[in-house]
């Protein structure tokens, strides 16, 4: 954005175009757009540092256990009723027209 802003701008003023605004706005957003990347990528590397420096801390994602996951899951709480197995439950049979 920042390059095309300036050459949209050198195209305006040579050409003498509308669109100034345009290309103000553009190279402003690219170079919003660079600052915002530079600050993310030096925040990356602050937060890296203090994990290596926290070495057996508790900041260290994959050190968290993983449940296990259990086959028959029951599932309780409010508005829930408990309707027991499938096979008990009665269905009412429609007739063909």
């Amino acid at each position: 954005a920042v390059v095309t802003g300036y050459m949209a701008r050198s195209q305006i003023r040579a050409r003498g175009g509308s669109g100034n605004g345009m290309a103000t706005a553009g190279i402003i957003c690219g170079f919003v757009a660079i600052l915002a990347m530079i600050l993310f990528v030096i925040l990356v590397v602050v937060l890296g540092v203090v994990d290596i420096n926290n070495v057996g801390g508790d900041l260290d994602i994959f050190d968290a256990e993983i449940p296990e996951i259990e086959d028959n899951i029951e599932i309780e709480g409010p508005g829930l009723i408990d309707l027991g197995p499938v096979e008990d439950i009665p269905v009412e049979k429609k007739a063909d027209p």
